[in-house]
């Protein structure tokens, strides 16, 4: 079974800074690891790539620990290890691109198609995803759960990359007693 969503029904993120100054950082590896951090990942390591058409090429390795609905415990190990493989592709006056995710030991992909254009003085980042989990009789409500998951974590990916640029101190989670997040 896969559940996917349709480029009507994307996440939909729009920064107040330029598409340059996104894409700079959204590729570069300190930022890799900074949002791994973000997101409670355990371990990360990342190989980003350039080719001499301009397209970017992320691998990174991580380990996350996941807190799963006793529905689904059981199925996955807490501490889960994935392969996630992003590219950016040049697309006019902007990015186009696509990640895939393969948890290890699951039977369960993530993949995802992206754009982000100018728009205004700033420019937006659209995404949308596709889960696939070939388990009997719990593959449709896993896949929701984890396209859920993913939705969230993304979006939390893009709002540190919002806060980031925008200066604040103290984003990852070690700096939180030094510099209490605003709002």
């Amino acid at each position: 079974m896969t559940t996917k969503e349709k480029p009507s029904e994307a996440l939909v993120y729009n920064f107040p800074h330029s598409i340059k100054d996104v894409f700079k950082e959204i590729t570069a590896e300190h930022y890799i690891s900074e949002r791994a951090e973000w997101v409670t990942t355990d371990e990360a390591t990342a190989t980003i790539t350039t080719a001499p058409s301009g397209a970017v090429k992320l691998v990174l390795d991580r380990a996350v620990r996941r807190n799963y609905p006793k529905p689904f415990k059981g199925l996955f190990p807490d501490k889960q290890h994935m392969d996630h493989t992003e590219v950016w592709e040049p697309d006019g006056d902007g990015w186009k691109g696509h990640y895939d995710v393969d948890v290890k030991g699951a039977p369960v992909k993530v993949a995802a198609e992206y754009t982000l254009k100018q728009k205004g003085a700033g420019c937006e980042l659209r995404i949308w995803h596709e889960v696939t989990a070939k388990i009997p009789l719990l593959g449709g409500r896993i896949e929701k759960y984890i396209l859920g998951q993913s939705r969230s974590q993304f979006g939390d990916q893009l709002k540190y990359l919002d806060l980031k640029l925008a200066g604040t101190p103290g984003l990852l989670p070690r700096d939180q007693a030094k510099y209490p997040l605003p709002g």
